[in-house]
């Protein structure tokens, strides 16, 4: 079959608190972002596991690895999977599609069941159920998983047909908050059916980085590094938005993002405290004016931890979480490459501006040297030319925003304009 007739089954589970993470990162992260899921082999689908190239020493050689053609590209479906613990075995108990995502590179360890298979995909729509129970979708996913009698978290299979499908862009974010209110059991394996050990999440919507025209830009991939990075240019305004929902009256929460103050002169971390069940905001970024290209990265978070301020025998500071029953929060932490960008138009700027103030010194000199020669006689109209152009340079290497500068042309016109008709109006009633 061809990608198109099978897809990436991959499993998140509640076997371990990292796991259930890697779910609601997933569910958050904006459209393009790139996210990492590992398994050992012992957990695969035998026809997955052969289609997986080995990392080598030599990244030509996995670049021409079989997983180009057999894999990448393939549609992926992330899923968050409910089971409880029996004796040494876990059984699935419900699973929950998260999101879909396109994968951009997978390979193997090595051969035995020990070795780790790594997958790296890119985030897209979210799921839209095709007026059907998610009762039927486990059901549908439960029969693809076993392979002689063992539960596989990992494997390329049929396409669930007449079950979901992605989500078209004019309904993401609707379908983002059915699967919210879709998804649950986020708890222990060993844990009772009515408590769990955590506290109930708060879902995250990352809409992305927005440029000042209010366009979402889309991080591109880097398959040096496998990972998605945003590229900014310095100088410029960015916006960084997001949403929050919870399917119950939330305990106080924190959203926080945090840049480095080095790279970036908005404010170096944001805080939103909030015991809401919907809320939105956005965070303002400007990278700084640089001397040349740097990477940095932007940190997301979403806390239920509050610091206080006791210390113990240790002189190590204890973090006491907002809730009574000692549950352990499901913090949200998810970090974004950016590699900010020299302003070719700043650059040219600053340049023009100190060659206008040079050529005008050098026009006063040359005048100087030739004064009672008859030779530069012109010189004043090129001081003024020259410092004129220094002068509107450096003004607006100052502001370095174009808006402001259009706004200021603007009224100037239209002080001119007033001013011509009010000229022409007295002569026109002279005559």
């Amino acid at each position: 079959m061809s990608n198109s007739e099978k897809w990436l089954y991959l499993m998140s589970s509640n076997a371990k608190k990292e796991y259930i993470l890697d779910a609601l990162e997933t569910l958050a992260l904006p459209k393009g972002a790139i996210q990492h899921y590992r398994y050992q082999l012992q957990y695969l689908g035998k026809d997955l596991i052969d289609m997986l190239p080995e990392e080598s020493a030599s990244k030509s050689e996995l670049k021409n690895a079989k997983v180009l053609s057999n894999l990448k590209n393939a549609k992926v479906l992330s899923n968050y999977l409910y089971q409880i613990k029996e004796g040494k075995n876990y059984v699935w108990k419900a699973a929950y599609p998260v999101r879909f995502g396109t994968l951009m590179d997978a390979y193997k360890t090595g051969e035995s069941e020990h070795d780790v298979a790594h997958f790296y995909f890119k985030v897209e729509e979210h799921v839209s159920f095709n007026n059907t129970r998610y009762e039927d979708f486990f059901s549908f996913i439960h029969s693809l998983a076993e392979e002689e009698d063992k539960m596989k978290y990992a494997f390329y299979k049929k396409v669930p047909e007449n079950i979901l499908s992605p989500s078209p862009a004019n309904k993401d974010r609707s379908d983002f908050t059915s699967t919210c209110e879709i998804i649950d059991n986020f708890k222990g394996p060993k844990d009772p059916p009515d408590k769990s050990k955590y506290i109930p999440p708060v879902f995250c919507y990352i809409r992305g980085i927005k440029n000042n025209k209010g366009v979402l830009i889309e991080p591109r991939y880097d398959p040096e590094y496998r990972k998605s990075v945003y590229d900014l240019t310095e100088g410029e305004r960015y916006y960084f938005e997001y949403e929050v929902i919870s399917k119950k009256n939330p305990q106080k929460y924190t959203v926080m993002l945090l840049c480095d103050e080095k790279i970036f002169s908005s404010v170096p971390k944001y805080e939103r405290e909030s015991d809401v069940r919907y809320d939105e905001d956005s965070f303002s970024l400007v990278p700084s004016l640089l001397e040349r290209e740097v990477s940095s990265e932007l940190i997301f978070k979403l806390e239920f931890k509050e610091l206080k301020e006791s210390k113990e025998s240790n002189n190590s500071e204890k973090l006491k979480y907002s809730n009574s029953n000692k549950q352990e929060p499901l913090n949200i932490s998810i970090n974004f490459e950016t590699n900010i960008k020299i302003n070719i138009w700043f650059r040219l700027t600053d340049a023009g501006a100190d060659i206008f103030f040079g050529l005008g010194t050098a026009s006063i000199a040359f005048a100087k040297l030739f004064e009672g020669k008859n030779i530069f006689n012109w010189w004043p109209k090129a001081v003024i030319v020259f410092y004129v152009g220094w002068i509107f340079l450096s003004f607006r290497r100052k502001l370095w925003n174009w808006r402001l500068i259009a706004v200021i042309l603007s009224y100037a016109r239209r002080i001119i304009l007033l001013v011509k008709r009010k000229l022409w109006g007295i002569k026109w009633r002279k005559k």
